[in-house]
């Protein structure tokens, strides 16, 4: 198994230890966590394989597929359009296309 490289601010251990078991418990490849807080980064955690032979680290910078990271981002902002009253969300989508 690759070592858990990286940092967590005082205070933020339990996500380290989380981190570290499931990168342990991987059957894929790595894996990379960064957590900002109250104007601070307080996690930037990666381990692991950045490669399926696992011959490779997964180190800072690796670059990597990002799914589908925007869903909560559009989530956020329509929720915050419905607080505003400028989105109804028992509207027919047409209203808005």
């Amino acid at each position: 198994m690759n070592a858990v490289a990286g940092f967590v601010a005082s205070g933020f251990e339990p996500v380290q230890a989380v981190f570290d078991e499931l990168v342990k418990e991987l059957t894929g490849t790595g894996a990379a966590l960064a957590a900002w807080y109250d104007g601070a980064w307080v996690a930037d955690l990666r381990g692991g394989w950045a490669n399926g032979s696992r011959t490779r680290a997964w180190e800072e910078g690796a670059i990597v597929h990002t799914y589908s990271v925007t869903k909560p981002f559009v989530a956020s902002c329509a929720l915050l359009l419905v607080e505003r009253g400028a989105l109804d969300l028992e509207a027919p989508m047409k209203r808005y296309w």
